[in-house]
């Protein structure tokens, strides 16, 4: 009987056999799974385990080759080949995380409605050219660790191994990391603000996009959404007032800053889903920007990373605020 074999990593270590195995064979009942292991179509080392077997670094898992052909592994794999990331958008990385200046109307997430590649299938396919040649974990799959929607642009972190994962998750839970955005507003906001609302999704559907809904604090439904937004510098475009705006947020809520500045009087620039009127002669439709992520000292020595990374604002935003009168250089 033909086996292949796969081989544990670090990440691996101290799972279950059984869990291990339906990422190979994820359309198998876990009866069948337990029935493999049994006739010793599925052996760890050259021998039969049971089902609770935990693994171990360098473990030798062998799977026979029918039982993935019936998987259709070569359908699994889309035939894809493994490619480079665009090093522009890098702006750090290690072996536990990276972190990409994300470009404007790409998804982070697959969806039916995007046919072309998302940025998780970019960094996955950026993951294992990188890892071709070495040892990899079974288990572990890159994946975002935080949100950014499509037309937002700026930071966004990657898991490179299970510790990044891990020590990036539980710095969010515990509101460790200061996130600070930009975005052009309009209207002329003078002075600093403070968005202490809910936040509920709307059951409003425009082909397939689902809005938010703003709420009073007190309100029992929705989630509770805190954003202080900062006015940095005015400027106009044709008769209409804007203003580039720094928001920091400690919580991250779907469309958590379009929603709240649009309900508080300052809808972003040519955001129609959320009250701005429609400008023609940009390359976008609105402007908001993840410019800066923040780490204590503690999180950032057990990630590896800097205390703070910062995205450069791109070619379109940066024109767009030319042509409103406003000098970038304000924020160097």
């Amino acid at each position: 009987m033909d086996f292949e074999h796969f081989f544990a990593g670090k990440d691996d270590s101290g799972r279950r056999l059984d869990k291990v195995i339906r990422r190979f064979l994820n359309d198998e009942s876990l009866s069948s799974i337990y029935k493999s292991l049994r006739k010793g179509f599925i052996k760890v080392n050259e021998k039969k385990q049971e089902a609770g077997y935990k693994i171990n670094e360098n473990d030798d898992i062998s799977i026979a080759t029918f039982l993935l052909i019936n998987q259709n592994k070569e359908k699994s794999q889309k035939s894809k080949t493994n490619t480079k990331i665009d090093e522009k958008i890098v702006l750090f990385r290690n072996e536990k995380i990276i972190f990409l200046n994300k470009p404007y109307d790409i998804p982070v997430q697959p969806s039916k409605e995007y046919k072309r590649k998302t940025l998780c299938e970019i960094v996955e396919s950026d993951y294992e050219y990188n890892n071709k040649n070495q040892k990899k974990s079974i288990c572990f799959r890159t994946g975002p660790l935080h949100r950014l929607d499509r037309k937002t642009t700026g930071i966004i972190a990657f898991s490179q191994n299970i510790d990044g994962a891990r020590l990036f998750s539980k710095t969010m839970k515990e509101h460790n990391i200061q996130k600070i955005y930009l975005g052009i507003v309009n209207g002329n906001m003078k002075d600093e603000m403070i968005f202490d609302d809910k936040i509920i999704k709307s059951q409003k559907v425009e082909n397939n996009f689902n809005t938010v809904k703003v709420l009073d604090k007190n309100d029992s439904k929705g989630k509770i959404s805190h954003t202080k937004a900062t006015p940095i510098a005015h400027g106009k475009y044709l008769d209409f007032d804007v203003t580039l705006v720094q928001f920091l947020i400690t919580t991250g809520r779907t469309h958590q800053i379009r929603a709240q500045s649009s309900s508080h009087g300052f809808s972003l620039f040519g955001d129609t889903a959320y009250g701005s009127k429609k400008f023609l002669g940009f390359n976008r439709d609105f402007f908001l920007h993840a410019y800066k992520i923040a780490f204590s000292n503690e999180d950032s020595q057990k990630l590896d990373i800097p205390k703070e990374i910062k995205a450069p604002l791109d070619k379109d935003f940066l024109d767009a605020l030319s042509k409103m009168g406003i000098n970038h250089e304000i924020l160097n």
